[in-house]
């Protein structure tokens, strides 16, 4: 691995060899090399070594011929892995004319020199400053990354190898956001949406950055929203002649749910945890309900039938039904998925009256997240009026700034009736902890009852907010939005560029001219 001075020297004798040996053209490589008045030619001359064959020197003409470099006909022009297979290479020099001797050059008498390993892949090796392409000195940085959903967020985990280089810096590549700087073995929460695709880059010093090859695309981490359970049942007379009928419990299927089945009789009883293949009596005449129960949340039903009202010669007349009321929340939230700090989030209870009566008084209410006894959330601010009801009948709202909840009520609602209330909020920025925030959840649930029912609360609704890592003040006079890192550059105009460019040529330059000057003295393997 060559060191930063070498680099530097390396560079200073390309640069040499740009302003005498440029193009490095099969047809032009006379003319690259000066006019016969140019005593001087610049060339490759081979090493032993497998890491760095070939340096750059300029010679007079003569010694090429003086000092045998014509001589090095040991092979063409070096191969990756020719020291290690025992194969020699030799120097790689352009063809030019010259003056073979003073009588030559008063008369303007040139003679011409053909060059040595003067192919295409030779003047390649000599305009790339006598290194061979694909052989770099350089270190070549690398890493590795992978990416998985953990938490309803794409999570991209990797690592880094500097491969040497004590200048190495990584940085990950995201379309539409700021590039996020890794190390070592790392793990980031990708906030994007699916499909964008995530790269690893390098930059060694101030160079420019550079892809390692490694990507990963983002996935979408949406958890899917549980299948319905299934199930069916038959209903028929009981053969044995008693005045009843019986029910044969068909195919069950939970799917992804956890809960069980019950077959509830009206009137009669209601039968728990049935499974398939069962048989129950129930009276005639009644109305039967297969019912799935799941391990939170309200029963629904998933099949329905009605007794036979005779068997065996006897028949009932059933009484009415028995009054049941019941109510549903569900709770969802808009946009879904992973949020940050200052976004808008509208939430939405879908209510809905079960049974057979209607009920009074239906009232829904939400506590702001942040502020729910026994919920542990990031807050949230009231975007004032937002609270608003859907479908037709009563609509009330009201909002508590002191206790943070909202409030609708719906008055009377028939069995069956569903209606939907939604309301709007912002995500509140934490304080800051050692420079950098958190990352933190956002959770929120709603509670509906009325004067028949006591009241229940909704599903669980989440919004993970991702953390923010730093905040750097950006350029005086400029501005950025909620979560936005900016940072000051310095200024780069034209004045600033020319200088610099023109110092850093000239240091470049004598440099190079020091290099030429020293005598090369290698030995020959």
């Amino acid at each position: 691995m060559r060191t930063r001075v070498t680099t530097l020297l390396r560079a200073a004798a390309a640069i040499t060899l740009a302003a005498s040996a440029m193009p490095l053209a099969a047809g032009a490589a006379a003319a690259s090399q000066g006019g016969a008045d140019d005593h001087k030619v610049t060339l490759c001359h081979r090493t032993n070594s497998e890491n760095n064959p070939y340096v750059v020197i300029t010679i007079d003409k003569a010694g090429v011929f003086k000092t045998g470099h014509d001589g090095h006909d040991e092979g063409g022009v070096y191969q990756p892995g020719d020291k290690a297979n025992g194969v020699r290479w030799g120097d790689i020099i352009p063809a030019f004319d010259y003056y073979a001797g003073p009588q030559d050059e008063t008369a303007g008498t040139l003679s011409h020199y053909d060059g040595l390993n003067n192919t295409a892949a030779g003047l390649d090796v000599l305009a790339n400053g006598c290194q061979v392409p694909g052989e770099g000195e350089q270190p070549e940085p690398s890493g590795s990354l992978s990416g998985s959903c953990a938490d309803d967020a794409f999570v991209v985990t990797g690592s880094t190898d500097e491969d040497g280089a004590d200048d190495a810096r990584f940085r990950l590549t995201i379309a539409g956001q700021a590039p996020v700087e890794v190390s070592g073995d790392f793990s980031k929460t990708v906030m994007a949406d699916a499909g964008t695709v995530v790269t690893l880059e390098y930059q060694l010093g101030d160079g420019a950055w550079t892809s390692t090859g490694e990507t990963i695309t983002v996935t979408d981490c949406t958890p899917a929203q549980p299948t319905p359970a299934t199930g069916a049942f038959g209903v028929a007379c009981d053969t044995d002649g008693t005045a009843n009928g019986v029910v044969t419990i068909g195919t069950l299927a939970t799917h992804d749910n956890t809960g069980s089945y019950e077959l509830r009789a009206t009137p009669g009883v209601t039968t728990a945890n049935v499974t398939t293949g069962q048989q129950i009596d129930v009276p005639l005449g009644a109305q039967l309900g297969l019912y799935f129960v799941p391990s939170s949340g309200p029963a629904y039903v998933v099949d329905t039938d009605t007794a036979p009202a005779a068997c065996g010669g006897s028949t009932i007349t059933p009484p009415p039904p028995a009054t049941e009321r019941g109510l549903s929340v569900v709770k969802s939230v808009s946009p879904t998925g992973p949020s940050t700090i200052g976004a808008t989030l509208t939430y939405s209870l879908a209510v809905t009256t079960t049974g057979n009566a209607a009920q009074t008084n239906v009232t829904v209410s939400d506590v702001l997240p942040g502020y729910r006894t026994g919920t542990t959330s990031g807050t949230t601010t009231y975007v004032a009026g937002s609270a608003t009801c859907s479908g037709s009948g009563t609509c009330t709202t009201a909002y508590d700034p002191t206790t943070h909840q909202v409030t609708w009520g719906l008055g009377t609602l028939p069995a069956g009736t569903s209606r939907s209330v939604s309301f709007r909020v912002t995500i509140d920025r934490p304080a800051a902890s050692g420079g950098s925030i958190p990352g933190f959840d956002v959770v929120n649930v709603g509670v509906v009852g009325s004067d028949q029912v006591q009241p229940m609360t909704s599903n669980r609704v989440v919004t993970p907010v991702a953390a923010v890592e730093g905040v750097k003040m950006g350029r005086p006079g400029t501005s950025s939005g909620p979560g936005s890192v900016v940072q000051v550059l310095p200024h780069t105009g034209p004045g600033f560029r020319l200088g610099v460019t023109l110092g850093v040529a000239a240091l470049l330059l004598l440099a190079g001219l020091g290099l030429v000057s020293l005598p090369v003295a290698r030995r020959r393997s």
